[in-house]
């Protein structure tokens, strides 16, 4: 399974960000509008992959995490 273009087609689906127009290097809190988006992506990325994110890594990924460490963190999960 390809997990950054699996994230990247979320990105896209979520944000309405297209895929050639996202940077890795990108903080999530810099492409979502809010925080139900962010809900939102996390719910879907859950689904995707069958893995869980609690609160805490939500909001710590939001604000601290670039694109490429949320998909090192999914990387891990499954």
């Amino acid at each position: 399974m390809d997990v950054q273009k699996r994230v990247y087609e979320t990105i896209t689906e979520c944000f309405g960000i297209p895929e050639n127009e996202i940077n890795e290097s990108e903080r999530l809190c810099d492409i979502a509008d809010d925080s139900l988006e962010t809900v939102m992506f996390f719910l879907a990325i859950e689904q995707t992959f069958g893995v869980t994110f609690d609160e805490d890594e939500v909001v710590e990924a939001y604000h601290n995490y670039a694109l490429d460490e949320i998909i090192a963190r999914i990387e891990e999960k499954i």
